[in-house]
């Protein structure tokens, strides 16, 4: 499903100085193995704006849940495809710093 390059960026990881990026297969497996087992997270898609032939940025409610406990809320993340599999998918604050990003105004 992910190009052997992918990059993901999610966008609590990029707020800190030292942002967080995982790349490639190992880089995926690294992300996954970083959420914590007894979590749920639950994702309701609420729209996909295709931005190119091999772009789109998705918005979806995300939720984590563990031990009674909930935080989450919307996500606006940019995916961009190669060859048919995703290639990147970096998350942003907003639809507009998604959509901007895609405009080549902010990354």
């Amino acid at each position: 499903m992910t190009d052997p390059d992918i990059v993901i960026r999610p966008f609590l990881a990029r707020r800190p100085v030292d942002a967080v990026g995982y790349r490639g297969h190992d880089g995926v497996r690294d992300w996954v193995g970083s959420l914590d087992t007894d979590m749920r997270i639950s994702l309701n898609l609420h729209s996909i704006e295709t931005t190119g032939p091999e772009s789109a940025v998705v918005e979806a409610e995300v939720f984590f849940e563990r031990q009674g406990g909930r935080t989450g809320g919307m996500t606006w993340s940019v995916w961009r495809f190669a060859g048919g599999k995703l290639s990147e998918a970096i998350g942003y604050g907003s639809k507009e710093d998604a959509l901007d990003s895609e405009r080549g105004r902010w990354h």
